[in-house]
Protein backbone atom coordinates (compact mmCIF):
# COMPACT_ATOMS: atom_id res chain seq x y z
CA UNK A 1 0.00 0.00 0.00
CA UNK A 2 1.22 3.52 -0.84
CA UNK A 3 1.10 6.46 1.57
CA UNK A 4 1.02 9.98 0.13
CA UNK A 5 2.03 12.67 2.59
CA UNK A 6 3.18 16.29 2.62
CA UNK A 7 6.05 17.90 4.51
CA UNK A 8 6.73 21.58 5.04
CA UNK A 9 9.06 23.71 7.12
CA UNK A 10 6.86 23.99 10.17
CA UNK A 11 8.54 23.27 13.47
CA UNK A 12 7.66 19.70 14.45
CA UNK A 13 7.52 18.55 18.05
CA UNK A 14 7.62 15.09 19.50
CA UNK A 15 4.19 13.91 20.58
CA UNK A 16 2.37 10.78 21.63
CA UNK A 17 0.27 9.85 18.60
CA UNK A 18 -2.92 7.94 19.47
CA UNK A 19 -5.31 5.92 17.34
CA UNK A 20 -8.77 5.13 18.69
CA UNK A 21 -7.63 6.31 22.12
CA UNK A 22 -4.51 4.15 22.32
CA UNK A 23 -0.86 5.19 21.98
CA UNK A 24 0.63 3.96 18.71
CA UNK A 25 4.38 4.27 19.28
CA UNK A 26 6.51 3.21 22.20
CA UNK A 27 8.19 6.62 22.24
CA UNK A 28 6.93 10.07 21.14
CA UNK A 29 7.78 11.07 17.58
CA UNK A 30 7.50 14.28 15.56
CA UNK A 31 6.38 12.32 12.48
CA UNK A 32 2.79 11.14 12.11
CA UNK A 33 4.03 8.96 9.22
CA UNK A 34 5.88 6.77 11.71
CA UNK A 35 2.69 6.26 13.68
CA UNK A 36 0.71 5.40 10.54
CA UNK A 37 3.22 2.65 9.72
CA UNK A 38 2.22 0.88 12.93
CA UNK A 39 -1.40 0.18 11.96
CA UNK A 40 -1.33 0.24 8.15
CA UNK A 41 0.35 -2.14 5.72
CA UNK A 42 2.41 0.59 4.03
CA UNK A 43 5.17 -0.42 1.61
CA UNK A 44 5.85 2.90 -0.10
CA UNK A 45 5.83 6.47 1.19
CA UNK A 46 5.59 9.31 -1.32
CA UNK A 47 6.47 12.68 0.22
CA UNK A 48 5.60 15.95 -1.53
CA UNK A 49 8.20 18.62 -0.77
CA UNK A 50 8.62 22.28 -1.66
CA UNK A 51 12.17 23.50 -2.46
CA UNK A 52 12.34 24.99 1.06
CA UNK A 53 11.22 21.75 2.69
CA UNK A 54 13.70 19.67 0.67
CA UNK A 55 16.56 21.47 2.40
CA UNK A 56 15.01 21.51 5.87
CA UNK A 57 15.72 19.46 8.97
CA UNK A 58 12.18 18.03 8.85
CA UNK A 59 13.03 16.13 5.66
CA UNK A 60 16.41 14.96 6.95
CA UNK A 61 14.82 13.77 10.16
CA UNK A 62 12.04 11.91 8.35
CA UNK A 63 14.59 10.08 6.20
CA UNK A 64 16.50 8.97 9.28
CA UNK A 65 13.26 7.84 10.92
CA UNK A 66 11.99 5.81 7.94
CA UNK A 67 15.41 4.16 7.41
CA UNK A 68 14.59 2.09 10.50
CA UNK A 69 11.83 0.38 8.51
CA UNK A 70 13.60 -1.81 5.99
CA UNK A 71 10.37 -2.88 4.25
CA UNK A 72 9.36 0.69 3.41
CA UNK A 73 10.65 2.81 0.51
CA UNK A 74 10.68 6.62 0.76
CA UNK A 75 10.25 8.62 -2.45
CA UNK A 76 10.31 12.43 -2.62
CA UNK A 77 8.37 14.45 -5.20
CA UNK A 78 9.29 18.11 -5.46
CA UNK A 79 6.48 20.63 -5.89
CA UNK A 80 6.25 24.39 -6.19
CA UNK A 81 5.36 26.50 -3.18
CA UNK A 82 3.69 29.13 -5.36
CA UNK A 83 0.00 29.97 -5.30
CA UNK A 84 -0.70 30.80 -8.95
CA UNK A 85 -3.29 28.82 -10.86
CA UNK A 86 -0.54 27.13 -12.86
CA UNK A 87 1.21 26.08 -9.63
CA UNK A 88 -2.01 24.60 -8.28
CA UNK A 89 -2.60 22.55 -11.43
CA UNK A 90 1.00 21.35 -11.36
CA UNK A 91 0.51 20.21 -7.79
CA UNK A 92 -2.70 18.41 -8.74
CA UNK A 93 -0.90 16.75 -11.64
CA UNK A 94 2.00 15.71 -9.38
CA UNK A 95 -0.36 14.02 -6.92
CA UNK A 96 -2.30 12.24 -9.65
CA UNK A 97 0.81 11.06 -11.50
CA UNK A 98 2.34 9.69 -8.31
CA UNK A 99 -0.30 6.95 -8.12
CA UNK A 100 -0.64 3.91 -10.36
CA UNK A 101 -4.11 3.10 -11.75
CA UNK A 102 -6.12 0.61 -9.67
CA UNK A 103 -3.67 0.80 -6.76
CA UNK A 104 -4.57 1.30 -3.10
CA UNK A 105 -3.41 4.47 -1.35
CA UNK A 106 -3.53 6.32 1.94
CA UNK A 107 -3.44 10.11 2.23
CA UNK A 108 -1.93 11.97 5.19
CA UNK A 109 -2.61 15.71 5.22
CA UNK A 110 -1.28 16.47 8.72
CA UNK A 111 1.55 18.71 7.52
CA UNK A 112 -0.04 19.89 4.29
CA UNK A 113 0.02 23.66 3.93
CA UNK A 114 -2.06 26.39 2.31
CA UNK A 115 -4.53 24.94 -0.20
CA UNK A 116 -2.96 21.47 -0.39
CA UNK A 117 -5.61 19.69 1.76
CA UNK A 118 -8.31 20.94 -0.61
CA UNK A 119 -6.34 19.87 -3.68
CA UNK A 120 -5.60 16.52 -2.06
CA UNK A 121 -9.32 15.84 -1.70
CA UNK A 122 -9.95 16.82 -5.32
CA UNK A 123 -7.12 14.56 -6.44
CA UNK A 124 -8.60 11.79 -4.32
CA UNK A 125 -11.94 12.08 -6.09
CA UNK A 126 -10.27 12.14 -9.51
CA UNK A 127 -8.13 9.10 -8.74
CA UNK A 128 -11.15 7.15 -7.58
CA UNK A 129 -13.33 7.98 -10.57
CA UNK A 130 -10.82 8.21 -13.42
CA UNK A 131 -8.03 5.83 -12.40
CA UNK A 132 -9.90 3.19 -10.38
CA UNK A 133 -7.71 3.91 -7.36
CA UNK A 134 -8.89 2.65 -3.97
CA UNK A 135 -8.46 5.31 -1.28
CA UNK A 136 -8.14 3.22 1.85
CA UNK A 137 -7.93 6.12 4.31
CA UNK A 138 -7.29 9.83 4.74
CA UNK A 139 -5.59 10.76 8.02
CA UNK A 140 -4.92 13.94 9.96
CA UNK A 141 -2.84 14.21 13.13
CA UNK A 142 -4.66 16.78 15.27
CA UNK A 143 -1.58 18.24 16.98
CA UNK A 144 -1.90 21.09 19.47
CA UNK A 145 0.96 22.67 21.35
CA UNK A 146 1.15 21.96 25.07
CA UNK A 147 -0.89 18.83 24.49
CA UNK A 148 0.77 15.54 25.44
CA UNK A 149 -1.24 13.35 23.10
CA UNK A 150 -2.11 13.86 19.43
CA UNK A 151 -5.12 11.89 18.17
CA UNK A 152 -4.97 10.66 14.59
CA UNK A 153 -8.29 11.43 12.94
CA UNK A 154 -9.72 9.39 10.08
CA UNK A 155 -11.10 11.83 7.51
CA UNK A 156 -12.10 9.12 5.03
CA UNK A 157 -15.86 9.68 5.54
CA UNK A 158 -15.37 13.21 4.20
CA UNK A 159 -14.48 11.72 0.81
CA UNK A 160 -18.04 10.41 0.68
CA UNK A 161 -19.20 14.02 0.41
CA UNK A 162 -17.60 14.13 -3.03
CA UNK A 163 -19.44 10.93 -3.94
CA UNK A 164 -22.70 12.46 -2.73
CA UNK A 165 -21.97 15.57 -4.79
CA UNK A 166 -21.38 13.51 -7.94
CA UNK A 167 -24.46 11.35 -7.38
CA UNK A 168 -26.64 14.38 -6.66
CA UNK A 169 -25.45 16.12 -9.80
CA UNK A 170 -26.25 12.99 -11.80
CA UNK A 171 -29.81 12.98 -10.46
CA UNK A 172 -30.34 16.68 -11.13
CA UNK A 173 -28.90 16.44 -14.65
CA UNK A 174 -30.45 13.13 -15.75
CA UNK A 175 -33.11 12.13 -13.24
CA UNK A 176 -31.19 8.95 -12.44
CA UNK A 177 -30.69 8.17 -8.75
CA UNK A 178 -28.79 4.89 -9.19
CA UNK A 179 -25.61 6.29 -7.67
CA UNK A 180 -27.51 7.81 -4.75
CA UNK A 181 -29.16 4.44 -4.14
CA UNK A 182 -25.78 2.70 -4.15
CA UNK A 183 -24.44 5.13 -1.54
CA UNK A 184 -27.44 4.48 0.71
CA UNK A 185 -27.10 0.70 0.53
CA UNK A 186 -23.36 0.98 1.17
CA UNK A 187 -23.92 2.94 4.39
CA UNK A 188 -25.99 0.17 5.96
CA UNK A 189 -23.70 -2.63 4.75
CA UNK A 190 -20.58 -0.82 6.01
CA UNK A 191 -22.22 -0.19 9.37
CA UNK A 192 -22.97 -3.87 9.85
CA UNK A 193 -19.57 -4.98 8.52
CA UNK A 194 -17.69 -2.68 10.88
CA UNK A 195 -19.67 -3.94 13.90
CA UNK A 196 -20.49 -0.48 15.07
CA UNK A 197 -22.85 0.33 17.95
CA UNK A 198 -25.88 -1.85 17.28
CA UNK A 199 -28.04 0.18 19.69
CA UNK A 200 -28.63 2.60 16.85
CA UNK A 201 -28.39 0.64 13.63
CA UNK A 202 -29.91 1.61 10.27
CA UNK A 203 -32.43 -0.85 8.91
CA UNK A 204 -34.27 1.16 6.24
CA UNK A 205 -31.38 2.71 4.29
CA UNK A 206 -30.61 -0.42 2.30
CA UNK A 207 -34.30 -0.82 1.45
CA UNK A 208 -34.45 2.84 0.42
CA UNK A 209 -31.30 2.55 -1.67
CA UNK A 210 -32.51 -0.60 -3.38
CA UNK A 211 -35.92 0.93 -4.14
CA UNK A 212 -34.35 4.07 -5.60
CA UNK A 213 -32.06 1.99 -7.79
CA UNK A 214 -34.96 -0.18 -8.94
CA UNK A 215 -37.03 2.85 -9.93
CA UNK A 216 -34.08 4.43 -11.75
CA UNK A 217 -33.16 1.30 -13.65
CA UNK A 218 -36.79 0.66 -14.55
CA UNK A 219 -36.90 4.19 -15.96
CA UNK A 220 -33.72 3.69 -17.96
CA UNK A 221 -34.88 0.34 -19.38
CA UNK A 222 -38.47 1.49 -20.03
CA UNK A 223 -39.99 -1.04 -17.63
CA UNK A 224 -43.19 1.02 -17.63
CA UNK A 225 -45.15 -1.32 -15.36
CA UNK A 226 -42.12 -1.86 -13.16
CA UNK A 227 -41.67 1.89 -12.68
CA UNK A 228 -45.16 2.12 -11.19
CA UNK A 229 -44.66 -0.87 -8.90
CA UNK A 230 -41.16 0.12 -7.74
CA UNK A 231 -42.28 3.70 -7.11
CA UNK A 232 -45.10 2.35 -4.97
CA UNK A 233 -42.60 0.26 -2.98
CA UNK A 234 -40.48 3.37 -2.45
CA UNK A 235 -43.50 5.38 -1.34
CA UNK A 236 -44.49 2.66 1.15
CA UNK A 237 -41.28 2.98 3.22
CA UNK A 238 -42.28 4.53 6.60
CA UNK A 239 -41.59 8.24 6.20
CA UNK A 240 -40.99 9.18 9.84
CA UNK A 241 -38.56 6.35 10.61
CA UNK A 242 -36.81 6.87 7.29
CA UNK A 243 -36.33 10.60 7.95
CA UNK A 244 -34.73 9.81 11.30
CA UNK A 245 -32.29 7.32 9.73
CA UNK A 246 -31.38 9.63 6.89
CA UNK A 247 -30.78 12.51 9.31
CA UNK A 248 -28.48 10.40 11.47
CA UNK A 249 -26.64 8.15 9.00
CA UNK A 250 -26.96 9.85 5.58
CA UNK A 251 -27.00 13.58 6.25
CA UNK A 252 -26.12 14.66 2.68
CA UNK A 253 -29.13 12.75 1.34
CA UNK A 254 -31.47 15.03 3.31
CA UNK A 255 -30.81 17.80 0.80
CA UNK A 256 -32.05 15.75 -2.16
CA UNK A 257 -34.47 13.30 -0.52
CA UNK A 258 -37.62 15.39 -0.97
CA UNK A 259 -36.79 16.14 -4.61
CA UNK A 260 -36.37 12.43 -5.38
CA UNK A 261 -39.60 11.52 -3.64
CA UNK A 262 -41.52 14.23 -5.48
CA UNK A 263 -40.05 13.06 -8.78
CA UNK A 264 -40.67 9.33 -8.31
CA UNK A 265 -43.86 9.29 -6.19
CA UNK A 266 -45.79 10.62 -9.19
CA UNK A 267 -45.54 7.17 -10.75
CA UNK A 268 -46.54 5.11 -7.69
CA UNK A 269 -49.39 2.64 -8.29
CA UNK A 270 -50.16 -0.73 -6.77
CA UNK A 271 -51.14 -3.55 -9.15
CA UNK A 272 -51.04 -1.51 -12.37
CA UNK A 273 -51.79 -4.66 -14.36
CA UNK A 274 -55.29 -5.00 -12.84
CA UNK A 275 -58.06 -4.07 -15.31
CA UNK A 276 -59.72 -1.68 -12.82
CA UNK A 277 -56.47 0.31 -12.71
CA UNK A 278 -55.98 0.50 -16.47
CA UNK A 279 -56.95 4.17 -16.99
CA UNK A 280 -54.96 5.32 -13.96
CA UNK A 281 -51.97 3.27 -15.12
CA UNK A 282 -52.12 4.92 -18.54
CA UNK A 283 -52.30 8.34 -16.89
CA UNK A 284 -49.20 7.43 -14.86
CA UNK A 285 -47.48 6.29 -18.05
CA UNK A 286 -48.28 9.65 -19.62
CA UNK A 287 -46.58 11.31 -16.65
CA UNK A 288 -43.67 9.00 -17.36
CA UNK A 289 -43.59 10.25 -20.95
CA UNK A 290 -43.44 13.82 -19.68
CA UNK A 291 -40.58 12.81 -17.35
CA UNK A 292 -38.61 11.28 -20.21
CA UNK A 293 -39.00 14.43 -22.30
CA UNK A 294 -38.05 16.69 -19.39
CA UNK A 295 -34.91 14.64 -18.68
CA UNK A 296 -33.80 14.50 -22.34
CA UNK A 297 -34.38 10.76 -22.63
CA UNK A 298 -35.66 10.93 -26.18
CA UNK A 299 -35.13 7.27 -27.03
CA UNK A 300 -37.19 6.13 -24.06
CA UNK A 301 -39.86 8.72 -24.82
CA UNK A 302 -40.30 7.61 -28.44
CA UNK A 303 -40.32 3.90 -27.65
CA UNK A 304 -42.83 4.29 -24.82
CA UNK A 305 -45.07 6.72 -26.75
CA UNK A 306 -45.49 4.27 -29.62
CA UNK A 307 -46.62 1.55 -27.20
CA UNK A 308 -48.68 4.00 -25.17
CA UNK A 309 -50.87 4.86 -28.17
CA UNK A 310 -51.66 1.16 -28.59
CA UNK A 311 -52.49 0.88 -24.89
CA UNK A 312 -54.74 3.96 -25.00
CA UNK A 313 -56.65 2.64 -28.03
CA UNK A 314 -57.07 -0.74 -26.32
CA UNK A 315 -58.45 1.01 -23.27
CA UNK A 316 -60.83 3.03 -25.43
CA UNK A 317 -62.12 -0.22 -26.95
CA UNK A 318 -62.47 -1.68 -23.41
CA UNK A 319 -59.90 -4.34 -24.17
CA UNK A 320 -57.08 -5.33 -21.78
CA UNK A 321 -54.05 -3.49 -23.11
CA UNK A 322 -51.50 -6.06 -21.90
CA UNK A 323 -52.99 -8.74 -24.15
CA UNK A 324 -50.66 -9.48 -27.07
CA UNK A 325 -53.60 -10.34 -29.30
CA UNK A 326 -55.46 -7.11 -28.49
CA UNK A 327 -52.34 -5.06 -29.14
CA UNK A 328 -51.77 -6.70 -32.53
CA UNK A 329 -55.37 -5.96 -33.55
CA UNK A 330 -55.01 -2.29 -32.60
CA UNK A 331 -51.62 -2.00 -34.32
CA UNK A 332 -53.03 -3.46 -37.53
CA UNK A 333 -55.96 -1.03 -37.44
CA UNK A 334 -53.62 1.92 -36.94
CA UNK A 335 -51.44 0.76 -39.83
CA UNK A 336 -54.50 0.36 -42.09
CA UNK A 337 -55.66 3.88 -41.22
CA UNK A 338 -52.24 5.18 -42.19
CA UNK A 339 -52.28 3.35 -45.51
CA UNK A 340 -55.67 4.83 -46.41
CA UNK A 341 -54.29 8.37 -46.19
CA UNK A 342 -50.73 8.20 -47.48
CA UNK A 343 -50.63 11.89 -48.48
CA UNK A 344 -51.92 13.31 -45.23
CA UNK A 345 -49.98 16.34 -43.91
CA UNK A 346 -50.26 18.69 -40.94
CA UNK A 347 -51.87 21.25 -43.18
CA UNK A 348 -54.60 18.85 -44.35
CA UNK A 349 -55.20 17.07 -41.04
CA UNK A 350 -58.56 18.20 -39.69
CA UNK A 351 -60.07 15.49 -37.50
CA UNK A 352 -58.66 13.73 -34.43
CA UNK A 353 -58.34 10.62 -36.57
CA UNK A 354 -56.15 12.52 -39.04
CA UNK A 355 -53.96 13.79 -36.18
CA UNK A 356 -53.74 10.25 -34.78
CA UNK A 357 -52.62 8.94 -38.17
CA UNK A 358 -49.86 11.56 -38.42
CA UNK A 359 -48.69 10.93 -34.86
CA UNK A 360 -48.73 7.15 -35.28
CA UNK A 361 -46.87 7.38 -38.58
CA UNK A 362 -44.18 9.62 -37.09
CA UNK A 363 -43.73 7.50 -33.98
CA UNK A 364 -43.61 4.29 -35.98
CA UNK A 365 -40.87 5.67 -38.23
CA UNK A 366 -38.83 7.16 -35.40
CA UNK A 367 -39.25 4.02 -33.32
CA UNK A 368 -37.99 1.82 -36.17
CA UNK A 369 -35.14 4.24 -36.82
CA UNK A 370 -34.00 3.96 -33.20
CA UNK A 371 -34.61 0.22 -32.83
CA UNK A 372 -32.54 -0.54 -35.95
CA UNK A 373 -29.68 1.74 -34.87
CA UNK A 374 -29.84 3.92 -38.01
CA UNK A 375 -29.10 0.92 -40.26
CA UNK A 376 -31.18 2.16 -43.18
CA UNK A 377 -31.26 4.95 -45.74
CA UNK A 378 -32.82 8.32 -44.94
CA UNK A 379 -32.57 7.92 -41.18
CA UNK A 380 -33.48 10.85 -38.96
CA UNK A 381 -30.54 12.78 -37.56
CA UNK A 382 -30.06 13.69 -33.91
CA UNK A 383 -31.35 17.24 -34.31
CA UNK A 384 -34.56 16.04 -35.96
CA UNK A 385 -35.18 13.46 -33.23
CA UNK A 386 -34.57 15.98 -30.47
CA UNK A 387 -36.83 18.53 -32.10
CA UNK A 388 -39.66 16.02 -32.43
CA UNK A 389 -39.42 14.87 -28.82
CA UNK A 390 -39.20 18.39 -27.40
CA UNK A 391 -41.71 20.18 -29.59
CA UNK A 392 -44.26 17.69 -30.94
CA UNK A 393 -44.51 14.41 -29.07
CA UNK A 394 -46.35 15.40 -25.88
CA UNK A 395 -48.32 18.17 -27.57
CA UNK A 396 -49.78 15.86 -30.21
CA UNK A 397 -50.74 13.17 -27.68
CA UNK A 398 -52.42 15.73 -25.40
CA UNK A 399 -54.75 16.76 -28.25
CA UNK A 400 -55.62 13.21 -29.27
CA UNK A 401 -55.98 11.69 -25.77
CA UNK A 402 -56.91 14.55 -23.41
CA UNK A 403 -58.45 12.15 -20.86
CA UNK A 404 -54.98 10.72 -20.07
CA UNK A 405 -53.00 13.95 -20.20
CA UNK A 406 -52.36 14.72 -16.55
Amino acid sequence: MQLLTFLGVFRLERTDFTWKGNSVLENPSPYVVEALLEFNNIKQITVFLTPEAADHENWRGLQECINKYSHVSLNPIYISSGQTEIDLWRLFEAVVNAVQPKSTVIFDITHAFRSIPFLAFLATAFLQKARGVIVDSVYYGAFERNQAKTPIVNLTPAIKLLDWLTATQQFIATGSAVSLGELLTTIQKDFIFNNQDQSRSPYLLEKLGTSIQNVSRSLELIRSMGVLQEAEALKAIPAKELAQEVGYFAKPFELISEQIQQSYNLFALSYPENPENSKLALQKHFLLLRWYVKNDMGTQAILLAREWIVSARCNGARKPYLSKNNREIIENKLNEMTKRKPNLTKATARSLEDKLILTWSSLRNYRNDIAHAEMRHDSANVIELQRYVKNELIQSLEKIFPEFAL
